[in-house]
């Protein structure tokens, strides 16, 4: 499967890795069977590696339609949704700030894009702590 969910319950995190071509309905089909482990919770942050991700299929109308699925769960359960994106090239970075930009539209997401894992993973285990400095991703699209 090209989307894998890693539950780490001790961060308060979940690993999410994006491998290969990747559609909607298997984003989608990824998130509910992770939602059947009985270590999920919906204020698990989310570090979404992007590494091996091919975003081809996807266009603006697909990321629209993902954002509006996690829109569903997340503010029906009033539950807000964070989101530590990974995202090591321009063309993951442009479909990143998409979603980034459509997160921005709800009270119910908080969604940042890193130029580094580590900087990514320290912002999704730490919550508290604020840190859009310089880790911030620093592109022109």
């Amino acid at each position: 499967m090209p989307v894998i969910y890693e539950i780490i319950p001790e961060e308060n995190h979940m690993f999410v890795r994006y491998d290969g071509r990747v559609t909607n309905s298997e984003i989608a089909d990824s998130f509910a069977e992770a939602q059947q482990n009985p270590e999920f919770r919906l204020d698990l942050a989310h570090l979404v590696d992007l590494t091996t991700a091919d975003f081809s299929v996807l266009d603006f109308q697909k990321i629209f339609s993902l954002f509006n699925m996690y829109v569903r769960v997340h503010e029906g359960a009033g539950i807000k949704m964070r989101v530590s994106i990974y995202a090591p090239n321009d063309t993951v970075f442009g479909m990143s700030r998409m979603f980034e930009n459509l997160a921005g539209t709800s009270d119910f997401f908080d969604v940042r894009i890193f130029d580094s894992l580590e900087a990514a993973r320290e912002w999704a285990v730490n919550p508290d702590e604020d840190e859009e400095d310089n880790s911030e991703l620093e592109q022109s699209v």
